[in-house]
Parts: C-alpha cells; structure tokens; sequence
C-alpha cells in the first residue's frame, strides 16, 4: 500500500469517527493539540482503528516512540509495518 493509499484510509477513520476532514490540517501537528483538537482519550479509538483497519498490530515499543502523536508519525508507522510484514 502506498503512502496516498495510507492517508485515505486514515481520512476515512477520522471522518467516520470524528468527523474530521484530514486534508485540511497540519499532519506535523500533534493530535491532541489546538490544530486537530482530540482528546488523549479519543487516542484509543485511532488505536484500535488503525489496527482494525490496517490489519497491524501497534506495539508498547511503537507508543513509545509516539507513533500516534500525528498523522505523519502513524503514517510512517503504518508504512513500516507493511514493510515488515
């Protein structure tokens, strides 16, 4: 899967859960700052999300490292299951 392919899929979970149009925002900016404007609560949902979607499995070590501190870290996450896979 490619990386435009990735950030659809993205797009899609957070429409659907947030009703959040990712194209119109900084995907350098953490998510749970002013731009995006989530919870850290509403960080579970996009866990699980994620692995739902993507078919991965986010680690301890991949929290860690703060994979789902933005968009563009998920994205790097997620190509770097694929990857490995």
């Amino acid at each position: 899967m490619n990386r435009e392919e990735i950030v659809i899929k993205i797009g899609e979970i957070f429409k659907d859960r947030f009703n959040i149009m990712i194209g119109q925002k900084d995907f350098n900016e953490p998510l749970v700052g002013s731009e995006w404007n989530l919870l850290s609560s509403d960080l579970v949902y996009i866990f699980f999300d994620l692995e739902k979607t993507f078919d991965i499995h986010i680690t301890e070590e991949d929290i860690d490292h703060e994979c789902l501190f933005t968009i563009e870290a998920i994205i790097k996450l997620i190509m770097g299951k694929e990857l490995s896979a």
